[in-house]
């Protein structure tokens, strides 16, 4: 008789960890599952992004993946020879020097991309700018921007088209400033830029003629006529009687001016120089300091804008007397760049070529700003921006030589790195003349310029 009894079943022990990886896989697809319904509810709630904003993204990720490449052939990596005689573990042959690559990141810009890179030890700003060329033309870009953000970090910026190659016409509303800031124009990311007039001694404006440097000082009146705090003084040296020059339709709003005679000018010099001595005798009797902008401007003790144009014609001269003159003219005039900044003077020399003939060195090194519109030499450019612009070639004054250039200019602030291309406004001379001239009424001459006057008249 068979035995109809069921063997035994054998019961293997089910490790521990075998429960901990099922239940990790269960919550692994259920935190997965809920993402992904999290993700389709969030890109719901946002607009679909534009064919344009998806093929720029898609561009910089194709250019983020060649960076390795591009780097290496064009020598801006490090071979660290630290690592020559290292050898392999397993097959014990010696490895090459390790190559290491700048960190980059690639991020997309309205007119293009921006790169933050890291800089290595002999891969730095000048390595950087010399390829710059080589990476436009790798990246698809117009021209490549380059510039020190901070230490040890690049900013690279890659412009497909330039924003600043279309002319900028405004009608100016007259409003007067808010804040004393000078706005200058945008730069290429479409940003405003402003100059802050606050502790500053003076500035130079460089440019080959009808590059815009008149354009700009429309517009910079336009701002400034609208506040009583404020006076302006022009010295214009391009023409004989002031009335027939570029500000000659806006001599309603100037307490003073003159034109290219050396001894009227150097008349007018003379009265501004008197009148910031005594402005520092004012500012302690009255204010108790010696520095204008602690306390700012005031109708009763304005700032004081003299506008120098075609300052060579003030400091060159052909006879000896008219040398004795332009000596004397030279030593007003630096001593308005150099003191004008604690008194409320800020003085703009404007010029075609910032040269040493054109305009003392001395005058052109104490203004905390320099401006240039096009010009044709490097000499030129260094003159009116320093040295170090030439280690910015792509962005130089030089390249701005041409009738789409006109109003685009370089300039160093104070107050940021680096050079920045600026496209300044233009401003027509009847839109000018409607603004300045409105606010003719709040000309006057300055309360301690009309004492130093007093004082001369009582001793003739």
């Amino acid at each position: 008789m068979i035995s109809t009894a069921q063997a035994p079943r054998l019961q293997v022990p089910v490790p521990w960890w075998v429960t901990v990886v099922e239940w990790a896989v269960i919550v692994g697809l259920v935190v997965t599952v809920v993402a992904l319904i999290w993700r389709c509810a969030r890109r719901r709630g946002h607009a679909k992004p534009l064919a344009h904003e998806a093929g720029m993204r898609q561009w910089v990720s194709q250019v983020r993946a060649r960076w390795g490449w591009d780097a290496q052939n064009l020598g801006l990596v490090l071979v660290d020879q630290t690592t020559r005689h290292q050898v392999d573990f397993f097959s014990g042959r010696v490895l090459p020097p390790r190559v290491v690559y700048p960190h980059a990141r690639f991020e997309v810009a309205p007119n293009g991309l921006v790169c933050t890179l890291a800089t290595l030890p002999g891969v730095g700003l000048e390595e950087v700018t010399k390829a710059a060329e080589h990476l436009a033309n790798a990246w698809g870009c117009l021209r490549v921007d380059v510039a020190q953000d901070g230490p040890g970090r690049l900013i690279l910026r890659g412009h497909l088209a330039d924003p600043l190659a279309r002319p900028w016409v405004i009608h100016p509303d007259g409003r007067p400033l808010d804040t004393w800031a000078l706005h200058v124009g945008v730069d290429e990311d479409h940003n405003d830029v402003y100059l802050p007039l606050a502790n500053l001694s003076g500035m130079t404006i460089a440019g080959v003629p009808g590059t815009g440097k008149t354009s700009l000082q429309r517009w910079w009146l336009c701002q400034l006529a609208g506040h009583p705090a404020v006076q302006i003084a022009v010295l214009d040296g391009k023409v004989s009687d002031p009335a027939d020059g570029d500000y000659g339709t806006l001599k309603g709003r100037l307490f003073a001016t003159c034109g290219d005679d050396l001894g009227e000018a150097h008349e007018t010099l003379e009265q501004l120089y008197e009148l910031m001595r005594a402005r520092s005798v004012w500012l302690r009797a009255e204010r108790g300091t010696a520095q204008f902008w602690d306390h700012g401007p005031t109708v009763d003790c304005p700032l004081v804008l003299v506008v120098v144009d075609e300052s060579h014609t003030y400091v060159t001269g052909a006879s000896r007397k008219e040398r004795e003159v332009c000596e004397s003219n030279v030593w007003y005039l630096t001593k308005l760049a150099k003191e004008g900044r604690s008194r409320g003077f800020v003085t703009v020399f404007v010029t075609q070529k910032q040269t040493a003939d054109a305009i003392p060195t001395g005058i052109r090194d104490v203004c905390q700003v320099g401006l240039s519109f096009g010009v044709r030499t490097m000499e030129g450019a260094v003159a009116a921006l320093g040295d170090e612009i030439r280690q910015y070639p792509e962005i130089a004054p030089t390249t701005l030589m041409g009738r789409e250039w006109t109003g685009v200019a370089v300039m160093r602030l104070p107050d940021r790195a680096g050079y920045h291309r600026v496209r300044t406004p233009f401003v027509s001379e009847a839109d000018a003349a409607r603004i300045v001239n409105h606010y003719g009424p709040l000309t006057q001459t300055p309360r301690t310029l009309r004492a130093v006057d007093e004082r001369a008249t009582s001793g003739a």
